[in-house]
């Protein structure tokens, strides 16, 4: 019956995209689609313009598989669209390959960025441009390990109040369940599955301790309190993350 259509339609060149063609396209987008979506998020790289471009182009490859699915008598009545939704299904098939494309190039590129663990931020040149203020000048230009090292050692701990267990803290520390981009801090890994995977941040700023969100899915708390923006710590303060209590001291 199908193939009556192709020839009727003298379209016999088309035939192969509606037997087979656009449900590989269909599995390829969705394939790539993954991709980015999984490796932008583990990699925790900024990419919604990525995942659009290959996620949308998806909804381009329907109509073609709708006509392949419908039975003969619907087929006759969309048998004027045979082209354009050939041309719309092999646009819905490249689009996503362009942009897994470039997307693979744009990762590689941020990846190469310098990225400070005291300010958080990605920058280009050979210092960050906040850590600098840190060394006087003149003088050679300085190197991350000499910019760090003009931050006073951080002194503090994070004992769990159910196991007893203490974590030291540094003067950057990640609190999250799982694996973390490199040259963010250390991580003290908590297993709680109410924790985000990066779920606070706390910073040494030469004095006190600080502590943040990290925009995590239950909140963090201290002494109770969800916090919004940066709380200094004081001894003896409990901070809640997840289900876990951590009480905080200066004095292991």
């Amino acid at each position: 019956m199908q193939a009556t259509i192709f020839t009727q339609t003298n379209s016999e060149a088309l035939s192969w995209f509606y037997s087979w063609g656009n449900i590989l396209f269909l599995g390829i987008a969705i394939v790539l689609t993954l991709y980015v979506f999984l490796h932008s998020y583990f990699k925790e790289i900024p990419a919604l313009a990525y995942k659009l471009l290959v996620i949308l182009p998806i909804i381009l490859i329907i109509p073609s598989l709708v006509f392949t699915l419908s039975p003969y008598e619907n087929k006759v009545s969309m048998v004027d669209n045979i082209t354009l939704f050939f041309v719309l299904g092999l646009l819905g098939g490249i689009i996503p390959i362009i942009s897994s494309i470039a997307y693979a190039v744009y990762s590689s590129s941020a990846k190469k960025r310098n990225y400070c663990q005291i300010h958080n931020i990605y920058y280009e040149d050979d210092v960050c441009p906040v850590c600098a203020a840190y060394v006087e000048p003149p003088g050679p230009s300085p190197t991350k390990s000499t910019i760090i090292e003009t931050i006073p050692k951080a002194k503090g701990y994070l004992i769990d109040r159910v196991t007893g267990k203490p974590h030291t803290l540094s003067n950057v520390v990640i609190i999250g369940r799982g694996s973390h981009s490199e040259g963010e801090g250390s991580k003290i890994n908590i297993d709680d599955s109410y924790i985000s995977r990066t779920h606070a941040r706390i910073e040494f700023d030469g004095n006190r301790f600080k502590v943040s969100d990290s925009s995590s899915r239950s909140g963090t708390f201290v002494n109770d309190r969800k916090i919004k923006g940066w709380v200094t710590l004081e001894d003896g303060d409990v901070l809640k993350v997840g289900k876990t209590h951590l009480k905080f001291t200066q004095s292991k």
